[in-house]
């Protein structure tokens, strides 16, 4: 592997991490947009830098096989990389808004009302005299993954990521995930550097 391959992998890293942190703060869909898409470029740069920098050499060349191989085979993995495409070649954004509302009252919850009444933006609830007053929750508008297409391939968004479940594939946990998973691949490469010619 390449030194120059990995130091380039450790700028396009750093892009990703900070379009991380950028979706983080973000709460315009125009500019999540913009930072979805730079995270998502930063990730395929990482993987095209590697394979350049792993050309010439065996082992280099088996390791990223093998590391290609893991991005067709791994949900989330997957998903970035035809997100990534679906992106830069498509028209259709790879996210959606989850609409957000009122939850009244729990799973198995009996509610009773006397009434509900929304003014002016402000809720009032009441409830008849000795009725416990149910659970209340506000459900914030969120932006959620879609199934990403490009090329005639299909990606939903993951469910799992090296076997582990992804409790809600959010675009910022999906990214953590990825993230932690570059690192680790970056290191990875790191061992198998050879002195660049």
């Amino acid at each position: 592997m390449r030194p120059k391959a990995i130091e380039k992998a450790c700028r396009c890293l750093d892009e990703a991490r900070d379009a991380l942190d950028d979706l983080g703060a973000e709460t315009s869909l125009r500019n999540f947009d913009r930072h979805w898409s730079a995270f998502l470029n930063a990730c395929s740069r990482i993987y095209a830098a590697l394979e350049q920098g792993a050309k010439g050499s065996p082992d280099s060349e088996y390791w990223f096989g093998l590391r290609k191989h893991a991005r067709k085979a791994d949900q989330l993995l997957h998903y970035l990389h035809i997100a990534r495409d679906a992106e830069q070649h498509g028209i259709e954004p790879v996210r959606d808004i989850s609409k957000g509302g009122i939850g009244i009252g729990r799973p198995g919850e009996a509610v009773h009302l006397q009434s509900l009444v929304f003014d002016n933006g402000r809720m009032t609830l009441t409830v008849p005299p000795g009725v416990k007053p149910p659970t209340v929750e506000i459900i914030p508008s969120r932006i959620v993954l879609k199934a990403a297409t490009s090329r005639g391939h299909t990606a939903h968004p993951p469910k799992q990521h090296l076997g582990n479940p992804i409790r809600e594939p959010l675009p910022m946990n999906v990214a953590i995930a990825a993230i932690a998973y570059l690192n680790e691949m970056i290191e990875d490469a790191s061992k198998l550097a050879e002195p660049d010619n």
